[in-house]
């Protein structure tokens, strides 16, 4: 007979139970529980430390664009779930299935406005499929049948279930689930996805090198999976032969790092390389911190126009033991880029042409 366990170890198991072995998180207070369970099963499971609460979502995000499975984000409570809302926006926008499960305060304490408390299903509600707030124990495999089928079918999109940390410490009998029918879901009502916007042409400058680094790319023989980041995205000149990541209908800031990591996470025998502008760049170069301390192999194709005032961006990733490079001419462009794509580890190639 099978003994009671807690639902931090409930929730570990119903994840397993859906072939989840990555998950992209943030540690606090109120997830504790949850992870000190993953470090006790870390061999089964392997959790990415990111450095920000949005740099998870949209790891996720590339994770699930790569692996045509579910991503999953796991954050704290209170400003660590508001951190959330951008990437869970940009997921619904794109049509991706992740679900993020959140940490919350003692269920005794909802409504109290106790340390850290915020009305994360409130505050998310209008930004995903599904939203839901488990109190007990025994919820919580139920709730993540729920969450991975809603999340994957019809139109992909993203879930959140918050939990509070009773609901982690308490025990209760850990029941398998799977499910393949809600009886208030029809995933057949929205199985299309939006029509796809086309995407609206920024400067010459940043087309024209968008394009010709792909360009490039596309006389590999080597099946790449390429993330773009850009202020806006301007059209690819077709066909392009290689996996293309991007926040095409949210335009999301910083989208491209984050994502990156987690499309590498997914497929670690692939080339995956990031272009991205300098700003963009910018909006979460925190998680080159995960690129460092995870050993992620990306490489990224940096755009640094000259008239920007910009910093040094070769000195900091050397900062981050990250290997950089500077382009300064067109007729280097291809070899440094194939230099780059054949190296071994993490790569910056900054173009400044």
């Amino acid at each position: 007979m099978n003994n009671p366990i807690t639902g931090a170890e409930i929730l570990l198991q119903s994840l397993l139970n859906h072939d989840v072995n990555t998950i992209f998180g943030y540690p606090g207070s109120c997830v504790m529980q949850v992870l000190d369970c993953l470090y006790s099963r870390k061999e089964l499971m392997n959790h990415i430390l990111v450095r920000h609460e949005q740099g998870a979502v949209h790891a996720a995000q590339g994770y699930a664009e790569v692996s045509k499975k579910v991503g999953v984000a796991l954050l704290t409570s209170g400003p660590g779930a508001t951190n959330t809302v951008t990437g869970i926006a940009d997921a619904m926008a794109n049509a991706i299935p992740i679900v993020v499960i959140t940490g919350q305060v003692n269920s005794n304490l909802l409504g109290t406005d106790a340390f850290q408390e915020v009305d994360i299903i409130g505050i998310t509600h209008s930004i995903t499929k599904w939203v839901y707030q488990v109190r007990s124990a025994g919820e919580i495999s139920s709730a993540i049948a729920h969450a991975f089928y809603i999340a994957s079918t019809g139109r992909p999109g993203p879930v959140l279930l918050d939990i509070t940390k009773d609901a982690q410490s308490e025990k209760a009998m850990y029941i398998s689930q799977q499910t393949s029918f809600i009886r208030s879901y029809n995933p057949t009502q929205d199985s299309e996805k939006c029509e796809k916007l086309t995407p609206t042409d920024t400067a010459d400058m940043n087309k024209n090198m968008q394009n010709r680094i792909i360009g490039i790319m596309q006389d590999m023989d080597d099946d790449l999976i390429i993330v773009l980041d850009f202020a806006r995205l301007s059209n690819l000149n077709e066909p392009i032969s290689h996996e293309i990541v991007k926040s095409e209908k949210f335009g999301t800031l910083g989208f491209g790092l984050p994502a990156a990591i987690g499309a590498k996470c997914a497929a670690p025998d692939k080339i995956v390389c990031l272009i991205v502008e300098a700003a963009q760049f910018q909006a979460t170069i925190e998680e080159l911190g995960v690129v460092m301390q995870s050993g992620i192999d990306i490489k990224i194709f940096l755009l640094n126009h000259p008239h920007e005032d910009n910093p040094d961006f070769i000195r900091l990733v050397d900062a981050y033991n990250i290997k950089g490079e500077v382009v300064l001419e067109q007729k280097y462009l291809k070899k440094d880029i194939q230099k780059v794509l054949y190296s071994k580890g993490a790569f910056v190639l900054e173009v400044r042409i």
